[in-house]
């Protein structure tokens, strides 16, 4: 599994980045305040139970799926390769040292890109540089920059020209930096976020702001309270509060659709230990799509197409469909003490996840068939490959 961090940040060395003006801290109206619901409601009647039935075969991923996938050579040289499900070819990605460290990873929206950060330590085990390389599924080079000392977190594409990643050194809580990585183009984004949780959380999710596409809108954790953070929608625009939670324990991050329109958001009562699973839309209005007391929705993972949201709900794997508008269990477990957002094919018709149950499987799931699979190339994989992008024809 690629590993993510919240590392020191140096201004990069290639072209200067544009800064946005400071936005202050202005008064907000009250935003929007979802109440839990009760740990004692009745289960939600939208949920259904659709139990995948696992293969007992083992078998080879060309077989059932198609795509490329990330995968890393056997200890000790854990060098990264992308490995075309069809062929069977290995891509060796480029990196400029010996068992690399990444410091974020994604796709693009088209899935023909693959975007990653390698950070290169010194002889003190601090990151004093670090290059942001854009592959295709073959491992060519398609765009290199390289930064002075250490990237931020939370790398991901805004379109298919730009990525977002966290940017910590100015000093500004929430500062986040695009870069064009095939022009070099570079632009700070400083919004001061109303409320913004500081220093270090539980879990992943530190030092995170999640912005739409069009930088309009951005979802983050919130608080007064320094140990945890509520779900908190902003309009940049506006420069308000759309929307926000009420608890003030939450430590899992909102994820935007695709298209933009909807984030997830993920409300957590600490002392009911009871988490749910909203959907906030630009006018702040949210939508209930898994309260079922006393449960714990976290991980979500929205489908490229838009149409589902894959999440875990403590140690069970659930689906819901937006367009029927239901939660439905696939009985697929996970013991472990933290499961990883599911993976989605690029077609969004298969799941890549990890059952840990009496033993550990990494499982390929047909959504539609309702089928699972034990593929023989990525067993013994502490974590299912968090990177599924197309493969070149």
């Amino acid at each position: 599994m690629i590993l993510t961090g919240c590392m020191n940040i140096s201004t990069p060395t290639s072209v200067p980045a544009s800064q946005t003006p400071l936005i202050a801290n202005t008064v907000i109206p009250t935003p929007t305040l979802l109440p839990l619901a009760s740990p004692t409601a009745a289960p939600d009647p939208r949920y259904v139970q659709k139990c995948v039935k696992i293969e007992d075969q083992v078998v080879s991923l060309k077989d059932v799926t198609s795509g490329t996938i990330l995968l890393f050579t056997n200890p000790p040289e854990n060098q990264p390769f992308l490995l075309d499900i069809q062929t069977g070819r290995k891509y060796l990605l480029p990196t400029e040292v010996k068992n690399p460290t990444f410091l974020g990873e994604y796709v693009s929206p088209d899935g023909n890109k693959f975007a990653y950060v390698e950070g290169v330590v010194n002889s003190e085990y601090k990151f004093d540089k670090a290059i942001l390389w854009v592959t295709n599924a073959h491992a060519e080079v398609l765009a290199k920059l390289r930064f002075n000392q250490g990237l931020g977190n939370n790398l991901r594409w805004l379109d298919n020209d730009h990525v977002i990643f966290y940017f910590d050194q100015t000093g500004v809580d929430g500062t986040v930096m695009v870069v064009n990585p095939f022009t070099g183009e570079q632009q700070l984004i400083f919004n001061k976020l109303p409320n913004l949780v500081t220093g270090d959380l539980a879990w992943d999710v530190n030092w995170r702001a999640e912005y739409s596409k069009d930088l309009n809108w951005v979802a983050y954790l919130g608080s007064s309270n320094p140990a945890g953070g509520s779900p908190i929608v902003y309009d940049v625009k506006t420069k308000k509060i759309i929307w926000q939670a009420v608890t003030d324990q939450n430590w899992d991050m909102s994820v935007w659709s695709p298209d933009d329109s909807q984030v997830t958001a993920i409300v957590w009562d600490d002392q009911t230990t009871q988490s749910e699973l909203y959907l906030i839309d630009h006018s702040g209005h949210a939508k209930p799509i898994f309260v079922m007391g006393r449960k714990q929705a976290f991980a979500p993972s929205w489908s490229p197409d838009g149409n589902r949201i894959a999440f875990w709900n403590n140690h069970e794997l659930m689906v819901y469909d937006l367009k029927a508008d239901k939660t439905t269990s696939l009985c697929i477990g996970n013991e472990a003490d933290r499961q990883y957002p599911p993976v989605w094919s690029p077609d969004s018709s298969q799941l890549g996840v990890d059952q840990y149950m009496d033993e550990q499987h990494t499982v390929l799931i047909n959504i539609q068939q309702g089928v699972g699979y034990i593929p023989t190339e990525i067993q013994g994989i502490a974590t299912y490959p968090n990177i599924w992008m197309n493969s070149i024809p």
